[in-house]
Formats: structure tokens, C-alpha cells, sequence
């Protein structure tokens, strides 16, 4: 409503970011408190179709930050048994933090296998210890990495060497 009456106020998109921030980490804590992957189940799933929806959810955000979140989704992906909801909290947050705190640099995203998913951008956060809270839950792990050194163990990965780090989610 706001937006309709007073244009693309930059102050306005900062505050509806936060707001959406906001909300984001309340259901992320509910989440947690709650334990709710006891009464989900899973569906197949394509993890590519649910990055593209976030990535798509976050575009004015990372447009109006100047940067830009480049996906590289494997040739042959095979659909897994997935909590659609839990996996889209778990990499929203994932995502988010990296807009957040990532100084302008472009973040990417990289299914690794079909177990792991390696998202690298500049930052940290609180954001991350949710994440790690919403991925025991759901059996699954993540770890941080310092990008020059992880890229050094993994020269296999096409990703630009430059600093930051690098969050590897990996699925059950």
C-alpha cells in the first residue's frame, strides 16, 4: 500500500526487507521451538525448482543491493524426498544472511551432488545458527568454510578465488 502511494522509496524497501527479515526469523525460531518436521512429510522434489523460487522471491532485494545470485544446477538432477517448507526456510535464511552481509559481492549457488549444496558469499550472521538448529532437525548438516581454503581442497569447482566463505549444506 505504501509503495502504491509514495513510488520505489528506496527507505520503503528497506524497511519492507526488514519486515520480511523479520517474519522470516520469527517462523525460522517457531520452527526450531516447535520441532515440526515430526508432523511433515516429505515430497520429491526438485532441489533446483525451490532455489529458483527463492531466487526469484529475493530478486528486488538483491537488485536493489546492486548484486546478483548466479545458480548452477546440475545437467542430469534426480528429485528427492524433501520437507518442501523446512528446505525452503533453511536456504531463504541461507540466502538472505549472504545478501545481508555479503558488502556487494555476487553470490553463488552450486549443487555439488546429490547430497550437498555449496552457497559462497562475503558474511556471517545469526542467521547461520538457525540454520544449523533447522538442519539438525531435519538430519541434515552444514558447515562453514573459509572460500580460499575450501576452493583449494575442491579445484575441481568452477567458482571464482576470492575471499569470503562458503556454507555446504549437506542433505540427508
Amino acid at each position: 500500500l505504501c509503495q502504491v502511494r509514495y513510488g520505489q522509496d528506496k527507505v520503503l524497501t528497506r524497511l519492507n526487507n526488514t519486515i520480511e527479515d523479520m517474519q522470516l526469523l520469527v517462523d525460522t525460531l517457531l520452527a526450531i521451538a516447535r520441532n515440526t518436521t515430526n508432523t511433515l512429510s516429505t515430497e520429491q522434489r526438485l532441489l533446483s525448482h525451490i532455489i529458483d523460487e527463492l531466487v526469484s522471491d529475493l530478486e528486488v532485494v538483491s537488485q536493489a543491493k546492486g548484486m546478483t545470485i548466479d545458480v548452477q544446477h546440475p545437467a542430469q538432477e534426480q528429485p528427492r524426498a524433501l520437507y518442501p517448507s523446512m528446505t525452503k526456510m533453511v536456504l531463504s535464511n541461507i540466502l538472505r544472511n549472504a545478501l545481508n552481509y555479503s558488502q556487494g559481492s555476487d553470490i553463488q549457488v552450486q549443487d555439488l551432488s546429490h547430497a550437498q549444496l555449496a552457497v559462497n558469499a562475503k558474511g556471517h550472521g545469526i542467521g547461520l545458527q538457525l540454520v544449523q538448529k533447522l538442519c539438525k532437525q531435519l538430519g541434515w548438516r552444514v558447515e562453514l568454510f573459509d572460500r580460499q581454503y575450501y576452493l583449494s581442497t575442491h579445484p575441481t569447482l568452477a567458482l571464482k578465488n576470492s575471499s569470503g566463505l562458503i556454507v555446504v549444506v549437506y542433505l540427508n
